[in-house]
């Protein structure tokens, strides 16, 4: 809708292009605050949080000749929306970031350290309408105990992972 607006917003200020922008956005508005149809547009825009379309176009065609630099009528007097910088000017990122590594030797086959203590490890999976969950305990790098669950199909893979935790 906002597509090449800021050539025809000075269209929006005909009555008969604000009824049809209005009867367009009414629709959406009554859609999104689940309101009856009975509603009014002012109260749907109000509860649906949403700008009228006419003033959304014009705000986007302020914008534009803002960034054009071919009007400034809105801004507050000092205030600058954006500032062209030459690629001169502009700081190079390699001196402005710094990142810090460590070198891990690659003979070792772990190079965070082992983990200490049980490990419990959770799944869940959904595959042919059937649901399930798993839950396994390692104490020191050996499976020692392990539980299969099973769910109702109508269940999702997501809620399996979740029975699981």
């Amino acid at each position: 809708m906002m597509y090449a607006s800021n050539t025809w917003a000075p269209a929006t200020e005909l009555e008969m292009i604000r009824s049809a922008l209005n009867s367009l956005q009414r629709g959406l508005a009554i859609k999104i605050c689940r309101a009856y149809r009975m509603v009014s547009l002012t109260s749907a825009m109000i509860l649906a949080g949403l700008l009228p379309l006419d003033l959304r176009i014009r705000e986007a065609e302020a914008l534009y000749k803002a960034r054009k630099g071919l009007s400034m009528d809105y801004l507050p007097p000092g205030k600058e929306l954006e500032k062209e910088i030459a690629n001169t000017e502009r700081p190079q990122p390699a001196k402005s970031m710094s990142s810090e590594y460590e070198l891990v030797d690659e003979s070792d086959p772990d190079p965070l350290g082992k983990i200490v203590g049980p490990q419990i490890y959770t799944d869940g999976s959904k595959i042919n309408g059937r649901v399930g969950a798993a839950i396994t305990w390692w104490t020191n790098d050996k499976e020692s105990e392990y539980q299969t669950l099973s769910l109702h199909p109508s269940c999702s893979v997501y809620q399996a992972a979740m029975y699981a935790l």
